[in-house]
């Protein structure tokens, strides 16, 4: 990505289409409102000017582990072969009718976060945690939705790092899908080689978490994927997650999330009507790397 150019992110979640064309015919749609953002305009003149001329989108996929929870490595590539296929036949289409030049680059696999826990998805490529996990937010302690996540029976605190906010705990399942502590680092390189060949001509964003004893394979995995990626992360494995408090993920068994979903009601939200969302305005994860390679 350019200096002072948009990050302009549309994401998809291909285990919620029904099958190919389902998938295709969401593309579509992300792609548009992906196209359509670039036709704006911003108060920055050196944004504008690079937008104008790349055109850039990045359609996303997240849920990639639960979409391969239920399907095969094969059916994955194909799906992203002709996603990405019917994605350049629109940019040519789309681009020729609106007399503006085609998207220089057009998919990618970001960090993603709030939006996919609001799919129940897994985030972007990666392996969750567990199964079985509480996601912890943080909220103003003046929040309306306080009283309302108060009555559904969610737990929620103090938080501990300021005086300001309160954490709610909210219990998630991901399904029978494979987890981090069952995945090495040379299993996560490959994904994200397999994601920037088949789906991504921007950098796929991924963060590689290591074990303790897989420090000797990090210099061999960054010498042998160096010719096959863009750009990585890496992050060691804390099996000891009780050293940090009030983490954003951790992991429950299924007997303690099952008694957190037993004391759950469904959120009422009648006469709170005017509460104001608040806008992701930059990345949504933990890190947001694009590394660009001459």
């Amino acid at each position: 990505m350019n200096d002072k150019e948009f990050c302009n992110l549309v994401e998809v979640f291909p285990t919620k289409c029904d099958n190919l064309d389902d998938f295709k015919r969401t593309l579509k749609f992300a792609y548009l409102y992906g196209k359509t953002i670039t036709l704006t305009t911003s108060s920055c003149v050196q944004t504008n000017r690079e937008m104008l001329k790349n055109r850039r989108v990045g359609v996303s996929l997240s849920g990639i582990q639960q979409f391969l929870s239920k399907h095969t490595l094969e059916e994955f590539r194909v799906w992203c072969d002709e996603g990405y296929k019917t994605l350049r036949y629109y940019d040519d289409v789309y681009s020729e009718w609106l007399a503006i030049p085609r998207s220089i680059k057009i998919t990618t696999i970001k960090p993603s976060g709030t939006l996919s826990l609001l799919a129940s998805a897994t985030s972007g490529m990666h392996f969750p945690e567990s199964r079985f996990c509480i996601r912890r937010i943080n909220l103003d302690k003046n929040s309306e939705l306080i009283p309302c996540l108060v009555k559904a029976g969610y737990h929620l605190e103090p938080s501990v790092y300021d005086n300001r906010s309160m954490i709610v705990e909210v219990p998630v399942y991901f399904g029978q899908v494979r987890t981090l502590d069952s995945v090495s680092i040379w299993e996560q390189f490959s994904m994200c080689a397999f994601l920037q060949r088949w789906w991504s001509d921007n950098q796929v964003s991924c963060t590689v978490t290591f074990k303790k004893e897989e420090q000797k394979d990090i210099v061999p995995a960054l010498n042998h994927f160096q010719y096959h990626l863009k750009g990585i992360s890496l992050l060691p494995r804390i099996e000891d997650k009780s050293v940090y408090a009030q983490i954003p993920y951790e992991k429950i068994s299924e007997e303690k999330y099952n008694s957190m979903i037993a004391n759950i009601k469904p959120i009422n939200f009648n006469g709170n009507d005017n509460i104001d969302a608040v806008i992701e305005r930059f990345c949504d994860s933990e890190s947001c790397l694009f590394v660009r390679r001459s």
